[in-house]
């Protein structure tokens, strides 16, 4: 969403907010939400010119959780893959190698 879309929309409720008292606050979420937009965009872009100068290597497989292990739906992908033997490298993208002790212990799988 542009900038001046959200602060049109937030300066229409900025004389109840006076009434009340918030305008300082209600100032700051929309600077917040402004700068997260501007964040947004710049990764996007910056991930959109990164993904079409790097090339595509069909036979390597990366996994990246919400939680940096090796948990949820790529565990079981990847456990999936090593059963039908498939010929790619996996690569998993933890926090701490160390302390991944459920990762398979296989040459392809790396962290």
């Amino acid at each position: 969403m542009p900038i001046l879309k959200v602060f049109k929309r937030k300066l229409k409720r900025v004389g109840p907010v006076m009434v009340e008292g918030g305008l300082i606050k209600r100032t700051q979420v929309a600077t917040r939400q402004a700068k997260q937009w501007v964040d947004r965009t710049i990764g996007y872009e910056a991930r959109r010119i990164l993904s079409r100068k790097q090339k595509i290597r069909p036979k390597q497989v990366m996994f990246i959780t919400f939680q940096h292990e090796y948990t949820c739906n790529p565990r079981y992908i990847c456990e999936a893959l090593l059963r039908a033997g498939a010929d790619v490298d996996i690569y998993w993208a933890v926090e701490d190698p160390l302390f991944s002790r459920d990762l398979p212990d296989r040459a392809n799988v790396q962290a």
